[in-house]
């Protein structure tokens, strides 16, 4: 769990003050969804909150708790491909869910087809055949896609 948390650290980047996302979503800290936490009120606003580090690194640590938990659930459409990847490819999910949403993982039917089939070359490639490569994040993508086709250990200078 570590090595995940670091990692999306190091993607994320701090951020003390509440700011909009790319999708207009109020975020702060290690990319924390603010509106999806009842801590924060709606009422009194988002705009002006700050954060330390240190609870920034407690929201990080159960918004990633959540996502494990979702891409484990009984129901959950990802388990099979969880369960036939090593724990390197594991974290390749979890970060895409985390910054995607578990319904944004979702949507990469043909990644997840072809990781559930043990095929990490494929499924690498159709991560990369996506708008989150090409307009969103294309660095972070890339990087997780080297990850899920290598399955090794990638160091983010």
């Amino acid at each position: 769990m570590v090595i995940l948390l670091d990692r999306i650290i190091k993607h994320e980047g701090f951020k003390p003050k509440a700011y909009k996302d790319s999708k207009g979503i109020w975020t702060i800290g290690y990319g924390h969804n603010m509106e999806a936490d009842p801590e924060f009120d709606p009422v009194c606003g988002y705009e002006g909150v700050l954060i330390s580090e240190v609870v920034a690194y407690r929201y990080l640590t159960i918004d990633i708790m959540k996502v494990i938990d979702s891409c484990w659930m009984e129901k959950s459409r990802i388990r099979p491909e969880l369960q036939v990847s090593d724990i390197r490819r594991r974290r390749v999910f979890y970060e895409m869910a985390f910054q995607l949403g578990i319904n944004g993982l979702y949507k990469f039917k043909n990644t997840l087809k072809h990781a559930a089939e043990k095929d990490f070359s494929k499924s690498s490639k159709e991560m990369l055949n996506s708008k989150w490569y090409r307009e969103d994040t294309p660095k972070r993508a890339l990087f997780l896609s080297r990850e899920m086709d290598q399955g090794t250990e990638t160091v983010i200078a």
